[in-house]
């Protein structure tokens, strides 16, 4: 089974039993004790983000891409020109994103396990400090859009299965046109599956894509 990010969030603070517990982390966070005391860094756990690839290049996510880098694993399925027909589709072995507008893949994984804390290369130095979630998480990043357009559930199925085959404990989607069969025989196996909900939520909480 699988649930998106704020589905879990809205079940695990819902009863009156468990606010105690929300304003617990919270006060941990603002102390930033959260990772001090219990040591909730990421380290150990493998996060596979399936979005646009990821642009790697940038020191927050580590500068590199392959073994000893943060995003240690990864593959195209689609290629630059991919824009959802199975014509245009040039895998390869390398799934840097220098080409789509927003990088959607670069952001969530910066949001997953970036560390901008030390960064001093001109052009990269953020205005303020800051680190992702799990800034120790090792990622892998599965890039299933090109430069511009859709993707489908063939694509989105095979990186699910290749994920979970790598051995990512974690797996986030980005996609509308998700392959529930996949989702549902690796969640068996072990891995814990987050799928997006739309960026804009003005069609509600459980709405999909909204």
């Amino acid at each position: 089974m699988s649930f998106t990010f704020f589905q879990c969030f809205f079940f695990f603070f819902s009863n009156e039993g468990k606010q105690r517990k929300k304003h617990a982390v919270r006060r941990r966070h603002r102390h930033g004790r959260l990772r001090s005391e219990l040591e909730l860094t990421g380290k150990g756990i493998t996060v596979a983000v399936i979005d646009t690839g990821a642009y790697y290049k940038h020191p927050a996510l580590g500068g590199c891409f392959g073994p000893g880098c943060k995003i240690g694993k990864g593959y195209d399925f689609v290629g630059n020109n991919y824009t959802g027909s199975s014509d245009t589709i040039v895998p390869d072995s390398d799934p840097l994103d220098d080409c789509s507008d927003e990088s959607h893949g670069t952001h969530v994984i910066g949001i997953v396990a970036g560390d901008a804390r030390n960064i001093t290369q001109p052009g990269f130095v953020p205005l303020f400090p800051w680190s992702g979630v799990a800034p120790d998480a090792s990622i892998a990043a599965y890039r299933v859009f090109g430069c511009n357009g859709s993707t489908g559930s063939d694509v989105v199925a095979a990186a699910i299965y290749k994920a979970a085959d790598e051995g990512a404990d974690i797996i986030n989607i980005f996609s509308d046109d998700i392959d529930a069969v996949a989702v549902d025989r690796v969640s068996k196996n072990g891995a814990l599956v987050f799928v997006s909900a739309g960026n804009e939520g003005d069609a509600g909480l459980f709405a999909v894509s909204s």
